[in-house]
């Protein structure tokens, strides 16, 4: 399984259209339909960064590489060094 597979079966799970997925992540609709296509075989790092703004559960670990599972525990926080 690649990347745009992945990100198909999270954008799915999210229930949202590939418009409604587009205009949360503030990404031109077309752009994220040829990319959820195929017609586009690299993620930007941009669209990586603004998924883990948009959607803070999902691992990203899972989304580029496959490991771990698809979400990250909702309730996990980080502390900064004081």
């Amino acid at each position: 399984m690649n990347i745009i597979q992945r990100l198909n079966i999270f954008m799915e799970s999210t229930g949202l259209t590939v418009s409604q997925f587009a205009d949360k992540l503030a990404v031109p609709r077309p752009s994220m339909s040829q990319l959820l296509n195929g017609r586009n075989k690299k993620v930007s790092n941009e669209i990586i960064e603004k998924l883990h703004v948009v959607f803070p559960t999902l691992n990203v670990s899972w989304l580029l590489f496959g490991e771990g599972d698809m979400e990250n525990a909702a309730n996990t926080q980080f502390l900064s060094a004081q």
